[in-house]
Formats: C-alpha cells, structure tokens, sequence
C-alpha cells in the first residue's frame, strides 16, 4: 500500500548512524546521530517519507511525542524500537537541539488550484486554536512545509483513531480525528488532498 512504501523507505533508513554526529563527541550530537539520519542535517528531511523536525515544535511537545513511540502508544515501524533506547533527560537533550535548529523547507511540486481550496479548508477546519498562521505555528507541530508523501499518511493516521495525545486517549476523544472527518464528511478525499498540496506550497521561513 501506498503508505507503507514510505514507512518501509523510513525504517530502513532508521538503521543508520551518522558517522558525522559519531565523530564530534558531544552528547546531543551523539543522542541527535540516529536522528538525523532519517529526519536530516540538524532536523530539516531530504526524504518525503520522514518529516522534518527541526523547530517544528515546543519542547514539552516533542519530549512527549519521543515517550509515545517509547511506549507504544502510537503506531510506528522503527520510531518504537529507537526511541527504547533512550531516556526521559535523553529526549529532553533532543527536543532543545532541534528546536533551536532552523527548518529549511524543500521545494516540491504541487497543484496550485488544489493548494488554494486547500487554503479555504486550513482556514475553516484547522486554523483556530491549532495550526494557525498557514500551518507555520508550532503550538501543534508547523505543517507548513513538511514533505507531502509524510503529511498523506500522517493524516490518514489522525483519521484512523491511530494518533492521539496522552489526554485524547484518556478522554476517548481524539480533537484531530473528529476535525478530519468532519471535513471529509462536507469536503470528501479531494479536501484531504488539498491540504496536503496547501501545505506542501507553504516554503517561505518565518
């Protein structure tokens, strides 16, 4: 299936170490070697399977994203088994590395009439509260950006039940998951498409 390819291509390439990271010696490069091996130099990805986590989000955001895989609490193919291997203190290192780094966004081809209803969609279902500025806010993780192929099934996943947060879970209400189908129920798979040509659009750094 389509996803899978990608998240195949991701769990093969999570076997990596950079030798770079391995050779300065310093802890975050160290802790950051697995990482960027997938995610890209300093957290900006080359690879449309892998998102880009540089600057993307806050801190506690990201620390409780690396528990998550830890804990099998979202659905993975290699996320789970690296993140076992570190630490809470381990992923805190992390989150302040790569969120200091500055996200370098890849030009990609998009459609630009669907990029444009795309934006229509953003600003209806997922601007307020969440993804504001065009999907640029890191409140809940920028969107703006990151690869298109990653975005496809990462939404899929949101609208699946698959990706919740610790509270969604504990509430039985996933915000994201019920947003999703409330846009596919009025504007069907080509709204879902849009976005993720809207998004794929967004290159400008802020």
């Amino acid at each position: 299936m389509y996803y899978k390819t990608f998240k195949l291509v991701a769990l093969t390439a999570g076997l990596i170490v950079s030798p770079l990271a391995l050779a300065s010696g310093d802890a975050p490069s160290l802790l950051v070697g697995t990482c960027i091996s997938c995610h890209g130099p300093a957290g900006s990805s080359v690879g449309p399977a892998n998102p880009s986590i540089a600057g993307i989000m806050d801190n506690e955001d990201f620390v409780e994203s690396m528990q998550d895989y830890r804990d099998d609490k979202v659905p993975s193919t290699i996320m789970g088994r690296i993140a076992r291997g570190y630490s809470d203190d381990d992923f805190k290192v992390m989150a302040e590395y790569f969120g200091s780094q500055k996200l370098v966004r890849a030009e990609q081809v998009y459609d630009a009439k669907l990029a444009k209803k795309g934006k229509k969609i953003h600003n209806k279902y997922c601007e307020k509260k969440c993804h504001e500025d065009d999907g640029y806010s890191k409140k809940k993780g920028v969107l703006a950006g990151q690869w298109m192929p990653y975005l496809e099934y990462s939404l899929a996943d949101f609208h699946d039940g698959l990706r919740k947060t610790e509270k969604e879970r504990k509430s039985g209400n996933g915000k994201m998951e019920k947003k999703l189908r409330k846009m596919l129920d009025k504007e069907g798979v080509e709204g879902l498409k849009s976005l993720v040509h809207f998004y794929g659009s967004q290159t400008k750094s802020k």
